[in-house]
């Protein structure tokens, strides 16, 4: 019987894919923490008020913006005057002579009923990055459980791509998939 050994140097399909998942994940975080060390604020959008344009689990990230500077269609983050630990993230729909803001989310029938204050705008939304906030949207409403799976796989994913490949013992019906390389090995 032959053998084909596949291993020698070459990743396993499960490191593969860890690495991969790993990479996006890692990729988006860079996404979602760098804008913060240039001085714009990240947010986890926790309700599908802004679907299809921005979904539950997305990070927005805002740039301050002048009040002048702001105008019907852009997205404005602001805190809700009705609620003000809760941050909101809308479209504007109309700008008052005083400065305040009539807003709107884009799958909502009807306009905010409370005006925003221009005192109350955090920013303008520049960038949304999607999933990576699904872990803090989960974390605020209770459902620990999926934060800890979340680890558990990011945890698995890490020690999957880090595990070492066995060398296998060598055995004369092994064929070489690489017959030309065999001379720049060293003996097991």
């Amino acid at each position: 019987m032959t053998v084909r050994r596949f291993g020698s140097g070459l990743l396993s399909i499960g490191q593969l894919l860890s690495i991969v998942a790993l990479a996006i994940a890692g990729g988006l975080l860079v996404w979602a923490v760098l804008p913060m060390a240039l001085g714009m604020s990240t947010h986890a959008v926790v309700s599908g008020s802004m679907t299809p344009q921005v979904d539950v689990g997305d990070v927005l990230v805002s740039r301050e913006a002048d009040p002048d500077s702001l105008e019907p269609g852009m997205v404005v983050l602001f805190q809700d005057p009705s609620r003000p630990e809760r941050v909101v993230s809308h479209r504007i729909k109309e700008i008052h002579d005083d400065g305040s803001l009539t807003t709107k989310g884009d799958a909502n029938p009807s306009v905010d009923p409370v005006p925003v204050p221009a005192g109350n705008v955090l920013g303008v939304a520049a960038l949304r990055i999607p999933w990576i906030g699904y872990p803090a949207v989960w974390f605020g409403n209770g459902n620990y459980g999926l934060v800890l799976l979340t680890l558990v796989g990011l945890t698995a994913a890490t020690s999957l791509a880090a595990w070492p490949d066995p060398k296998p013992a060598y055995s004369p019906s092994v064929v070489e998939p690489w017959p030309w390389l065999v001379h720049l090995r060293t003996p097991v």
